[in-house]
């Protein structure tokens, strides 16, 4: 409780039009893509689409002018997996890694490695619709950022991976508002 007035609130990020029940690490992780695109003079005139690849599959848009414009949630890579080896019977736990030489294959033999390619494939064709109706930047962070770099095909001019904007955006904001607050 000591270190509540410590902690950062949605209000306090600077994301425009952000609604009262967005989660703060998405606003931070958008707001920060947006500052990070504008620090680049990358071009924002489409806006961004951030893919933060956490437990959770946050698809987030930021559109052209800096606002928050919606967003999209689908489990993540291992909480798929998860779900599968504990929801359907004979289907096994997955390692914790997956599996770079199975999840080359299409089509794999194996079951967890099809399981694997299966989640993936679906992950990436979640991103390519997003990003075909977003059409401009395409930030990718989180613990699974790499994983869906190394496997994206779609247009990589436009692929940013930062895979720790949220953090970045704490520190970027913790400074100025640990200062400002009462203690």
């Amino acid at each position: 409780m000591a270190y509540q007035d410590l902690r950062i609130r949605l209000e306090d990020v600077p994301l425009p039009k952000a609604p009262p029940w967005l989660g703060v690490d998405r606003a931070l992780g958008a707001w920060m893509a947006w500052r990070c695109s504008q620090e680049q003079q990358l071009d924002c005139s489409k806006g961004l689409l951030l893919v933060d690849a956490g437990t959770v599959l946050s698809l987030t848009r930021v559109t052209a002018d800096g606002c928050f414009g919606g967003g999209q949630l689908i489990p993540g890579y291992r909480l798929q997996l998860q779900a599968m080896a504990e929801g359907t019977l004979g289907l096994p736990s997955t390692p914790e890694h997956p599996n770079n030489d199975a999840l080359q294959e299409a089509f794999p033999q194996q079951t967890v490695a099809a399981m694997q390619r299966g989640v993936l494939e679906g992950m990436l064709a979640s991103i390519a619709a997003a990003q075909q109706h977003a059409q401009g930047l395409l930030w990718i962070c989180g613990g699974d950022a790499a994983l869906l770099k190394k496997h994206w095909s779609g247009a990589t001019e436009l692929l940013q991976l930062e895979g720790d904007l949220q953090l970045q955006a704490l520190l970027s904001l913790g400074s100025g508002l640990s200062s400002g607050r009462d203690r």
